[in-house]
């Protein structure tokens, strides 16, 4: 919201660095994710990115914060046919896309689920980590987790990151 705004757009002229920092929730929490992206890498767990907006907007956003040598892909709505902003059903497509992939759909048996709207999950009524099967690959387990307040939220907060990191930590990868 901050982005399309004309503060937004002049805030993101001026620095654009400044602009992601205040974006991502400030110094800590960027520090946190940096973090928490870290942990995942290091535990062999790739990162991808998907999204409703646009690829080269959270490419920006991602090296303005230092997190984007984290992430294997981003997947925003630019690489879809449908451009509508929030199109029923499309994460789970998106997800589907990467389950898909060659050298990937037999390489991880669970994926973790991040999202802050509940509409983008299979079940709108679903809570931290429970499983669902993949349309795809019935031998793939996705972990939900449902952040913020579940509708246009804020992101992950570090209470949110510590329990992402002891769920990566415990190996259900």
């Amino acid at each position: 919201k901050l982005l399309r705004g004309e503060e937004g757009q002049r805030s993101l002229a001026v620095d654009r660095v400044a602009f992601y920092r205040r974006v991502f929730g400030g110094d800590e929490r960027i520090s946190a994710l940096q973090a928490l992206f870290t942990h995942i890498r290091n535990s062999g767990v790739p990162i991808y990115i998907l999204s409703f907006g646009f690829e080269a907007e959270i490419e920006d956003a991602l090296q303005a914060t230092n997190l984007r040598q984290h992430v294997v892909e981003i997947l925003g709505n630019d690489s879809f046919d449908n451009h509508r902003v929030s199109a029923p059903g499309l994460k789970p497509k998106m997800l589907e896309t990467i389950l898909t992939r060659q050298g990937i759909a037999g390489e991880y048996d669970s994926v973790l689920f991040i999202d802050d709207d509940r509409a983008n999950f299979p079940e709108r009524k679903v809570q931290k980590f429970d499983t669902f099967t993949s349309t795809v690959n019935e031998s793939v387990q996705l972990y939900t987790f449902p952040v913020g307040l579940l509708k246009d939220g804020d992101g992950l907060s570090l209470a949110e990151m510590a329990e992402i990191t002891t769920f990566v930590s415990a190996g259900q990868q």
